[in-house]
């Protein structure tokens, strides 16, 4: 269950302490955090630099490759995605 929170005399959103523990987990002192409206709920997450989303979209694409490379040690040669899956549905 989740706790109300309010905005103060001046439009700012205070979050407890126990709240941001919550949230941000054992955050380092000015730690910066990237805030945007999703819907109706607000998005809190850590703000990353260029060369952090760089090494994850690097990392990504290695994991992917390890993943391809495996599934294509065991795919049946000759047999597409779409005809495993047309034989799925009969």
């Amino acid at each position: 269950m989740g706790q109300v929170i309010e905005t103060d005399e001046q439009g700012r959103l205070v979050l407890p302490p126990e709240i941001l523990k919550e949230i941000l987990g054992d955050a380092q002192p000015h730690s910066r955090y990237k805030v945007q409206p999703l819907g109706s709920k607000l998005v809190v997450e850590p703000e990353v630099t260029e060369a952090e989303r760089q090494q994850a979209v690097e990392d990504w694409e290695r994991q992917w490759k390890i993943v391809q490379e495996q599934v294509s040690k065991v795919w049946p040669a000759g047999v597409s995605a779409t005809d495993v899956i047309s034989e799925m549905r009969r």
